[in-house]
């Protein structure tokens, strides 16, 4: 109950209200998918670990102790760092799994639609300028309670993940939950 109140009086206080018309939903979208971009797709090979810390370090406050658990428990990371990204339009959450260095972003307010249109420009961008890679992209889809599309980066033979790229959306959005998840796996 408590992780939840937390995650509720976050997202519901953080930043002034904004009136949730369909615009600002789907400028938080983009945001979003900005940030998962930069700080999770753009810097998750391993020479770029540090640089990833750095960069978010350098952009967004680190939540500690509590605050921080909440969101590595929602994550089931148990050792890594969250972040407070917010703008004046919207609050989002970064997560870093130290181990494995995969890389989350969390959005209280998102337009599904947009945000998963967002995940195919980062697969489009991703398939312009990786080489040696086969990539596979999986449009939006229904899975039980969430919608989601995303990506798979594989060997080049295509038999190996090396990395799963995802943004999962609620069916029915709760005002008490986030309604985008984007996840950067490394296999």
């Amino acid at each position: 109950m408590r992780t939840f109140l937390t995650l509720v009086l976050f997202f519901t206080f953080a930043g002034a209200a904004y009136a949730d018309d369909a615009a600002v939903q789907k400028e938080r979208a983009v945001i979003a998918s900005n940030i998962f971009a930069k700080a999770c797709f753009m810097m998750h090979s391993g020479d770029l670990t540090e640089k990833r810390i750095e960069f978010l370090d350098s952009q967004f406050p680190r939540f500690e102790d509590e605050k921080k658990g909440v969101f590595l428990d929602l994550m089931n990371v148990e050792n890594g760092t969250a972040w407070a990204a917010s703008f004046p339009k919207g609050n989002f959450v970064v997560v870093v799994d130290s181990e494995t260095t995969n890389c989350h972003v969390i959005a209280q307010k998102a337009d599904a639609e947009t945000i998963h249109g967002q995940m195919k420009k980062v697969y489009q961008e991703a398939e312009k300028n990786l080489e040696g890679v086969v990539i596979q992209y999986r449009d939006t889809e229904n899975i039980g309670s969430l919608n989601s599309s995303g990506f798979e980066i594989k060997t080049q033979d295509g038999e190996q993940n090396l990395t799963v790229v995802a943004v999962s959306t609620p069916v029915a959005p709760d005002p008490n939950k986030p309604e985008a998840l984007m996840t950067l796996a490394v296999e």
